[in-house]
């Protein structure tokens, strides 16, 4: 994992049980030689340095865009982590999140054509080869909801927020994506999310869908796959 941090203030980055922050400075290019150009070279310095009793961390997501102090981590020992980088310490610990390592963090970006209301910032999914997408939120003690239609035993399967939140993309290995309606599935604490009302079901890869992601001004979700290809679905 490697993110700008804190509205590009910060480099945030994992490198197995370490979550390391530093400040940088970069050079502008403006030289007209090529040579001269490429040797423009910036500094940086380590400003932080977090080590879990972990293995390694296997996922991590943290906002760019607002200015938030807070780092998200999923680690190889299946627990959460949320550390704060304001006040350089651990802000929570969630043991035992999934059954198995987890897999990926994400949480709301907001795009700038859509505006959040403040509750949403306290949302944050993860998910798990255990074949579970977990929601959970700060203020929660557990889970408030799960979502397991889709199939998640061995790959890294996509997993987005849309930018109204009212939806969440998740890829699976059995080659479609499900589309969450949070509205339905949040609802209900420890609640099992996939009937009728609350999954879309989205076909047309022939292999893993490993990547998920929305449009930021249109309603439209794409997928990546492991057949090579990037797929277009827009709500109709």
């Amino acid at each position: 994992f490697a993110s700008f941090f804190h509205m590009d203030r910060l480099l945030a980055l994992t490198a197995g049980s370490d979550l390391l922050l530093y400040t940088y400075r970069s050079e502008a290019a403006t030289e007209a030689n090529d040579l001269k150009r490429l040797s423009c070279r910036g500094q940086y310095k380590q400003v932080l340095k977090f080590n879990a009793p972990l293995r390694a961390f296997t996922a991590a997501d943290a906002w760019n865009s607002t200015p938030s102090h807070l780092i998200f981590l999923g680690g190889s020992n299946r627990a959460v982590y949320i550390y704060d980088a304001a006040h350089g310490r651990l802000a929570r610990e969630v043991a035992d999140a999934h059954a198995r390592p987890i897999s990926s963090v994400v949480l709301p970006h907001p795009s700038k054509y859509t505006s959040l209301e403040q509750h949403f910032y306290n949302t944050f999914a993860t998910a798990a080869t255990d074949g579970v997408v977990a929601l959970w939120d700060l203020r929660a003690p557990s889970i408030c909801a799960h979502f397991d239609a889709h199939t998640n035993r061995r790959e890294r399967v996509g997993l987005a927020f849309s930018p109204c939140m009212r939806y969440l993309g998740v890829g699976s290995e059995d080659r479609n994506a499900f589309l969450w309606d949070l509205r339905y599935g949040a609802g209900a604490v420890d609640g099992d999310a996939g009937g009728a009302d609350d999954v879309l079901t989205v076909g047309g890869a022939t292999d893993v869908v490993s990547a998920v992601a929305f449009n930021p001004v249109h309603p439209q979700m794409v997928t990546g796959s492991y057949d090579g290809f990037c797929r277009f679905y827009t709500c109709e």
